[in-house]
């Protein structure tokens, strides 16, 4: 009973909050695009496609799944000497949360400019990036219960929830834009650090009529890199940080990986990441050739572990960054912890 009334109070909470607040990944170094619009085209090959599954939350309630698709570029064009150069890429999400059904769907086009501040030695670049695109909100009414349908021993659905919606599907405009900084400082080590911006408009996304509930904008700030041991010894330490601010809402994530990498065409990375007050996340990731694999799970930590038995959510990507353009190499690569 005590677990069945905290389980029934979160979701309370949840339901009060959740039109605040996007979703989140847990390798959020395979969403770039969601972190920060300035990442596109800052990639080590010509183009990088990243496909991502996340499920949480099955042990407590029905599981929140979250889809991501993207693809980013890097335009086969240097300006002069300068090494400077646009990049573009599309971010596609389906993210489907709880009983209600309630989902967000996302579509958006994303463009950068990456100035190169330095021609000789260790590159070293500024990117500026826009995105645009729509959202489409919706939620199935007919799955939830509410006070109004209580007979005094149970609920009955045939009678009137006494809620006016308006609209149980609409969709949205999104504006988003990032700024980055990256350099490399050695063979395997550099580093990046940016501040991304989302839901700039903060378009209404209210169900109710003669409402008006606007999106919270989204404040991402992240920092991260690569440092190699030696120059010798194939190992190298990958540390991240990132924090995200959306309205009242706020989150801390701080990760540490080891990567092993004998050859160009092998690396192993492992580690994890702590969210604070809510979840450690041990991952693995596996890279052959232009192919990435990589797996976390979380174990919550927060006052839900009462109900999840400490079970959090399981995520799951996919990545390719193959080199197609066949161009010659004037320019060293942009850096890239991803």
């Amino acid at each position: 009973m005590k677990k069945l009334i905290f389980i029934i109070g979160w979701l309370m909470f949840m339901v009060t909050s959740i039109n605040a607040q996007d979703a989140h990944f847990s390798q959020y170094q395979h969403t770039p695009l969601w972190v920060n619009p300035a990442f596109a085209g800052q990639i080590a090959g010509d183009m990088r496609f990243i496909a991502n599954y996340r499920n949480q939350w099955s042990s407590v309630t029905v599981p929140y799944q979250t889809v991501s698709l993207s693809y980013d570029t890097r335009i086969p064009k240097y300006f002069g000497k300068s090494c400077s150069y646009f990049g573009g890429g599309l971010f596609l999400m389906n993210d489907q949360a709880g009983d209600s059904e309630f989902r967000t769907t996302t579509a958006q086009l994303s463009f950068a400019y990456h100035q190169s501040l330095s021609n000789k030695g260790k590159p070293s670049y500024l990117s500026m990036g826009v995105m645009i695109g729509g959202g489409q909100m919706g939620i199935n009414p007919e799955k939830l219960y509410f006070d109004n349908q209580f007979d005094g021993s149970g609920f009955d659905t045939s009678l009137g929830n006494g809620e006016n919606f308006e609209r149980t599907n609409f969709f949205y405009l999104d504006i988003s834009a990032g700024l980055n900084f990256a350099i490399a400082i050695g063979k395997r080590s550099g580093i990046t650090v940016g501040l991304g911006a989302y839901h700039l408009n903060q378009p209404n996304v209210s169900f109710l009529g003669d409402s008006t509930e606007r999106l919270f904008a989204r404040y991402v700030l992240q920092a991260g890199g690569e440092i190699g041991i030696n120059e010798d010894l194939p190992l190298s330490f990958i540390p991240s940080l990132v924090y995200m601010l959306q309205g009242p809402h706020n989150e801390v994530t701080a990760g540490l990986m080891i990567k092993w990498s004998p050859n160009e065409d092998f690396a192993l990375s492992g580690g994890g990441a702590f969210r604070s007050s809510d979840a450690f996340i041990p991952m693995i990731r596996v890279d052959f050739k232009t192919a990435s694999l990589a797996f976390s799970y979380d174990l919550n930590t927060s006052k839900l572990n009462v109900a999840s038995n400490s079970n959090g959510g399981m995520e799951i990507a996919l990545m390719f960054q193959p080199n197609v353009f066949n161009e010659k190499q004037e320019c060293q690569s942009i850096f890239c912890p991803f």
